[in-house]
C-alpha cells in the first residue's frame, strides 16, 4: 500500500514538474491604419482613420495586453504615437511616412495622369510593417522583402497597393538560450478582383521561394499579418473569393517533405478575417510548436466610440482587429512532429471568432482629387 501511495506522489509530482517548466509566448498581429488623416490639405477623418489620438490608444492597449510578439500593418505616420505608448517593447525598424514632399506629390500627379504607371518611381519606399517584442527577447537577422512586380496591383485603383513597397519581413526571434523560431511579418496584395487574387498567390509563392533558399530561416516558423484573402465576395461584380490561397500556402510546406504547417486562423474556423496566423513545424528540429489559444480581440474601443469617425468601425480602433495567439514551445526528443501535428489542434481554446467589422470602401482617390479640385503641381 505505501509503494503504491509513493509511486502516486511521484506521478503526480512529475506531472507538476512537467506543467511548470512548460513555456509559452504570445504573438499577435494587428493592422493599425496608419494612414495620413491629411494629405495636400485634404481631409480623411471621414474615412475614420485612427491618427495621432487613436494610434496612441492602439498603443495603449497593447502594452496593457503584454503580448511577447506583435507585428503591425500600415504603420505609417503615427509610429512615433505607437513607440511612445509602448514603452516595454524594442521596435525594429520603421521605413518611414507618407511626406508631402514636391517631389513625392509630383511624382504620385505624375502617375495619376498615367505619365508612368506601376513603376518604381512613382512608389514611396515605405512597407509600413511594423514589428516589436518584448525588451527581453532578442531579435536577429532582420530582412525587408518588396514584392515583387507581378506580387502586386493596383495604383490608383484596386485598393493603391502599388503606392507603397508592400511585402514581407524576416526576423529571428530568440525566445530563450535554447529556443530561437523565424517570424514572417507581411501585408499581402489588397483588392477583390481576379487580378488581385492571381497578385497574391504570386507573392505568397515568393515568400515560399525565399523561406525555402534562406540558410538563415529558423523553424519553427510563424507567419503572420494581413494576408488580405477573403471568404465573402460579390462574384456577379468579377470579385473572387480567394480564401484557399491560404490553404495554398500551407499545401506548398505540406508537400514539401519534413514540414508540417497550418493556418491557425482556419483551424480553429475563425470567419470573415482578412489577417492570417500560420505556423510551420520541421520535423527534424529540436522543438516545435504547439498551439494553446487563439482570440480576435474584441476590447480595442475607441475612449468615444460615438463620434461620427468613431462610429464608421463601430468603435473599433481600426478596422480591423487583433490576432493573438498563444504557442507552447515543445522539446522535440522523438523527432515526431508530423504525426503530433495531425491532431495539434483539437485541443486548442477558441474565443470570440466574429472577424472584423464591416469595412468602408477604399477611398477613391481619383474622384477625391478631382472633387477638391487640388491641382497638379508645376
Amino acid at each position: 500500500m505505501k509503494r503504491k501511495f509513493f509511486l502516486l506522489v511521484l506521478i503526480f509530482s512529475a506531472v507538476n514538474i512537467f506543467a511548470q517548466d512548460a513555456k509559452t509566448f504570445t504573438i499577435a498581429t494587428y493592422n493599425v491604419q496608419g494612414l495620413p488623416t491629411e494629405i495636400l490639405e485634404i481631409d480623411f477623418s471621414e474615412f475614420g482613420w485612427p491618427g495621432s489620438k487613436y494610434t496612441r490608444e492602439i498603443g495603449e492597449h497593447i502594452e496593457s495586453e503584454k503580448w511577447d510578439i506583435v507585428a503591425l500593418n500600415e504603420d505609417f505616420n503615427y509610429h512615433d504615437d505607437l513607440v511612445s505608448t509602448m514603452p516595454s517593447y524594442n521596435f525594429m525598424t520603421h521605413t518611414g511616412k507618407f511626406k508631402e514632399t514636391e517631389e513625392a506629390v509630383r511624382n504620385l500627379f505624375d502617375g495619376f495622369l498615367g505619365l508612368g504607371l506601376y513603376t518604381e518611381r512613382y512608389r514611396f519606399t515605405i512597407d509600413g510593417l511594423g514589428f516589436a517584442t518584448r525588451n527581453n527577447y532578442t531579435i536577429s537577422d532582420e530582412t525587408i522583402v518588396p514584392w515583387n512586380k507581378d506580387a502586386i496591383y493596383g495604383y490608383f485603383d484596386h485598393d493603391n497597393d502599388s503606392i507603397t513597397s508592400k511585402g514581407f519581413r524576416y526576423y529571428n526571434v530568440a525566445l530563450d538560450n535554447d529556443h530561437t523560431i523565424g517570424v514572417v511579418a507581411l501585408h499581402a496584395d489588397a483588392g477583390e478582383w481576379i487580378e488581385d487574387s492571381r497578385a497574391r498567390k504570386n507573392g505568397f509563392r515568393q515568400l515560399y521561394d525565399f523561406l525555402m533558399t534562406n540558410n538563415n530561416v529558423n523553424f519553427p516558423l510563424i507567419m503572420l499579418g494581413d494576408f488580405n484573402c477573403k471568404k465573402d465576395c460579390d462574384t456577379s461584380k468579377g470579385e473572387t473569393c480567394d480564401d484557399h490561397l491560404s490553404e495554398w500556402t500551407v499545401q506548398l510546406f505540406n508537400e514539401n517533405n519534413g514540414f508540417s504547417a497550418h493556418d491557425l486562423t482556419e483551424d480553429v474556423n475563425a470567419e470573415q478575417t482578412l489577417d492570417r496566423i500560420m505556423y510551420v513545424n520541421k520535423n527534424t528540429a529540436a522543438f516545435y510548436l504547439q498551439p494553446k489559444t487563439f482570440e480576435i480581440k474584441q476590447n480595442f474601443k475607441r475612449s468615444d466610440p460615438e463620434t461620427e469617425s468613431g462610429k464608421v468601425y463601430d468603435g473599433q480602433l481600426s478596422d480591423h482587429k487583433p490576432l493573438v495567439a498563444t504557442f507552447e514551445i515543445v522539446d522535440n526528443t522523438y523527432n515526431n512532429v508530423k504525426s503530433l501535428n495531425a491532431n495539434q489542434c483539437q485541443d486548442i481554446t477558441a474565443y470570440e471568432l466574429s472577424g472584423i467589422v464591416a469595412t468602408p470602401a477604399t477611398p477613391d482617390f481619383r474622384k477625391i482629387l478631382v472633387s477638391k479640385k487640388v491641382k497638379r503641381l508645376q
